[in-house]
């Protein structure tokens, strides 16, 4: 008996859990019902994927969405937008705006904002600050917060959390995957005298290098050994 679905895609080469493979993908109410529709099967709309990979909606996990502070760079509705153009179904938005995701007003007030202009499903990061350490565990468990982002070195506003003590504090408070911003802010003080303002951007990597992204790793990777926190590197500055 032949079935009917709202939409099937045909002939793709599928991206799977478990590899590639060729598959006729039948999707009847917003899901997939099936990765193998018969010669038969009918649809409302019928996509002919040969020659085409066929993909989930993927995920961004790391986005600079400038609302609120500087929307001219990029905001909520037009980064989602892109997301949406570019095959992605879900971005995971930093919290270094002005003023930065800190608290649960800023939170709720992004909240609302995100589902009144998003084109796509939106996460939010919460910064972490040396202010607010004992609220990360209840902001860890808002709604649509992917995690709790720790700036190791310098960032927008308040947020850097650059010493053992802070740092392992923050890590103490709350449960959840934390993720970091991996650098050490010491030797970027140190360092800063090095460089000045106006000069070319390949600079940066300079004054932010490897030892800088190395020492901040080896500290992240041990506070989470010492207090069973789980974190993820965002990325290094190298």
């Amino acid at each position: 008996m032949s079935e009917h679905y709202d939409l099937i895609i045909r002939g793709g080469m599928a991206v799977l859990p478990w590899g590639e493979a060729a598959a006729d993908i039948g999707v009847r109410d917003g899901r997939i019902a099936t990765l193998a529709a018969e010669a038969g099967d009918s649809a409302e709309d019928v996509i002919d994927a040969r020659g085409l990979h066929v993909l989930p909606g993927l995920i961004d996990p790391h986005v600079h969405l400038r609302d609120p502070g500087d929307a001219r760079v990029e905001s909520i509705a037009t980064g989602t937008r892109a997301a949406v153009l570019g095959g992605l179904a879900a971005v995971f938005d930093m919290p270094n705006t002005s003023p930065p995701l800190t608290d649960a007003e800023r939170l709720a007030g992004k909240q609302a904002h995100a589902e009144s202009v998003a084109w796509c499903d939106v996460g939010l990061y919460v910064g972490a600050t040396k202010a607010n350490i004992s609220d990360l565990a209840a902001l860890e468990l808002g709604r649509g917060v992917c995690a709790i982002k720790v700036f190791a070195g310098s960032s927008t506003g308040d947020l850097l959390v650059e010493d053992d003590a802070s740092l392992e504090a923050v890590m103490r408070s709350g449960r959840r995957r934390i993720a970091y911003h991996s650098e050490d802010e010491f030797r970027l003080r140190a360092r800063k005298p090095l460089f000045a303002r106006g000069a070319p951007y390949a600079t940066h990597r300079l004054w932010r290098d490897v030892e800088c992204a190395c020492l901040g790793t080896r500290r992240i990777l041990r506070l989470s050994s010492a207090t069973g926190r789980p974190a993820h590197l965002l990325h290094v500055s190298t």
